[in-house]
């Protein structure tokens, strides 16, 4: 999920048809699954690379001034129908579980970061054990993106959080709303959605409405939502189709 642990973890990975390891790069094909306690990937080949060079042969002693440290894995990329699952527990509960799904993700431990390339979608729910697209729990939602980018950040409180980035003909759904725009952008400490359009085409953000009404739609260059209060903020507002927009306090800004 390209957050570093506290203490190196086993990989295990198994594939059906070939591995090729020249020391640094090991290259699996066919099947591959890949295992690290509470993290599994699937897809069709995967590169793994090394921050260092592994000399299976060699016994010697390291000389002065030589590393001694074990090998870590530098980055991970994974293509073919590519499924990634990360799974974040406290006790013997689930309180987290994300589900990563392209043709090509590339995760690295050195910069802390997942980047999708090409189009795929990301889920991230909790605290249900299991993910269901057609039933997203509330503040919950699911994003669609030709490239995708998530990393992880420390506040000065020490608080954990994450950070998610996608671009290019991005949709994002949740049982609340619906988004269409060029970029969107997601802090999860402030639990803010920032939705913005690209050349000529604004962005769309749509508050879903009771049983019989009309959505209201919001158009805009830029638009802020905060899942918490409810409150939307635009720049560039080309406006709204609906009298009644916003969230459960109702509030409402806007920037020309």
């Amino acid at each position: 999920n390209g957050e570093a642990s506290a203490q190196p973890m086993p990989i295990r990975v198994d594939w059906q048809e070939m591995m090729n390891f020249d020391g640094k790069i090991a290259y699996f094909e066919g099947k591959v699954v890949a295992k690290q306690e509470n993290n599994e990937l699937h897809s069709r080949t995967m590169e793994v690379t090394f921050d260092q060079r592994i000399e299976f042969r060699s016994r010697r002693t390291p000389e002065e001034g030589q590393s001694q440290k074990k090998p870590t894995i530098e980055n991970v990329f994974a293509e073919g129908s590519v499924e990634a699952y990360s799974r974040e527990k406290k006790g013997d509960g689930l309180i987290r579980q994300s589900r990563l799904m392209s043709d090509q993700i590339r995760f690295d431990n050195v910069e802390g970061t997942v980047t999708i390339d090409g189009q795929g979608s990301v889920t991230i729910v909790e605290p249900n054990p299991e993910i269901n697209r057609d039933a997203l729990p509330p503040e919950r939602f699911e994003i669609v993106a030709r490239s995708a980018e998530m990393s992880q950040s420390q506040c000065q409180q020490g608080q954990k959080y994450r950070l998610f980035r996608a671009r290019d003909n991005v949709k994002v759904r949740s049982k609340e709303y619906s988004a269409t725009c060029g970029r969107v952008s997601f802090d999860e400490l402030k639990n803010l959605l920032v939705f913005e359009g690209e050349q000529d085409r604004p962005a769309y953000f749509r508050k879903e409405g009771k049983p019989g009404q009309v959505p209201p739609t919001i158009a805009a260059r830029t638009i802020r939502f905060n899942q918490e209060t409810g409150e939307i903020q635009t720049d560039g507002s080309e406006g709204f189709n609906a009298l009644d927009v916003g969230g459960p306090s109702g509030k409402r800004s806007t920037r020309r």
